[in-house]
């Protein structure tokens, strides 16, 4: 048997012929296709009868109608043809043809085993952060990323492209899932992240010997990596110089910046024994002169096992309106 095109998944340039060899006065009468479905037997699929030029599906063959054209070139080339119009997973296994001849005798042919192999697509989408959250400079971040990568299957690459500098990472792990005649491969890159990698991008690209060069997803720049504390902002609203005594209220909003999550305490002018409030938000609803001041957001947060403390201070002007 002889095989021509490659059997890529869904490919329609694949030829399997039996070429035929016979003395000079031998006749062919028959030529029996057969595959090895669902173990080591094998069974007729197709039937060529070269004396009435007829051909016929047996019923373990009737999987490849409407997807082959079947050519009794016996008389110009001493082959008959089956041509896959759609290579699909079913047609991943051994074939074998006999030849019948006319005086009874029958000639089998050495075995042919057709490969299909599967055909490696873009990633299923952009690589997944863990934790997605905010991290501290120094621990270990994953990245995450799925997609097929062909049968025999190539490989998920991971780039880290960073102020105009390349990174490959040789070092990953992966697992796969075998589907139809394809892998399936989820590929985890877990790197100590810094905050070098502020704004980088994390690419996973699938190689193989017919990818395309646009089989990648990558991430969008982002900056996740802080220090345990960094800075801390207060904001008003409404943003004001001052306010008078019409205004509804005021809203005053802490924040600290940071890989861990503070604690907050509010405080009015010099009286640090007294909070006011223990939310990063406080609201001052009686927007009286009295009220005028300085308000103090006192933040803790954890530093290498450690509680520390930092504070900002607002004024807060409140006129007569």
């Amino acid at each position: 048997m002889q095989q021509d095109g490659k059997p890529f998944l869904g490919s329609n340039d694949v030829q399997l012929s039996c070429v035929v060899k016979v003395e000079e006065d031998d006749v062919v009468d028959r030529i029996t296709y057969f595959s090895r479905l669902g173990g080591s037997e094998y069974r007729s699929i197709i039937i060529f009868n070269i004396k009435d030029n007829l051909t016929v599906f047996t019923k373990h063959g009737n999987y490849l109608e409407g997807r082959v054209t079947l050519k009794n070139l016996i008389s110009s080339e001493n082959r008959t043809v089956v041509e896959y119009n759609r290579i699909i997973c079913d047609d991943n296994t051994a074939y074998r043809c006999d030849v019948q001849l006319s005086n009874y005798n029958t000639q089998t042919s050495n075995g042919h085993s057709i490969v299909v192999k599967g055909i490696p697509n873009k990633p299923d989408g952009v690589p997944i952060r863990t934790p997605d959250s905010n991290v501290c400079q120094g621990i270990n971040v994953s990245y995450s990323c799925s997609g097929l990568v062909g049968a025999p299957p190539g490989y998920i690459r991971w780039t880290k492209l960073s102020s105009g500098s390349t990174t490959i990472y040789n070092k990953t792990f992966y697992s796969d899932t075998l589907e139809e005649c394809n892998i399936n491969r989820t590929s985890i890159l877990s790197i100590e992240i810094q905050k070098e990698d502020n704004n980088a991008i994390f690419r996973c690209e699938v190689i193989h010997e017919i990818a395309t060069s646009d089989m990648y997803q990558q991430t969008l720049p982002e900056i996740f990596v802080y220090e345990p504390y960094e800075y801390t902002v207060i904001t008003k609203s409404p943003d004001k110089n001052y306010y008078d005594t019409t205004t509804p209220f005021i809203e005053l909003t802490c924040f600290a910046q940071g890989c861990n999550t503070p604690s907050y305490v509010w405080y009015k002018d010099t009286d640090l024994n007294t909070s006011i409030g223990n939310d990063s938000v406080y609201i001052i609803s009686d927007v009286e002169i009295e009220n005028s001041g300085n308000y103090i957001c006192m933040v803790m947060t954890i530093i290498n096992g450690t509680e520390e403390t930092y504070n900002k201070i607002v004024a807060i002007d409140i006129r007569i309106g």
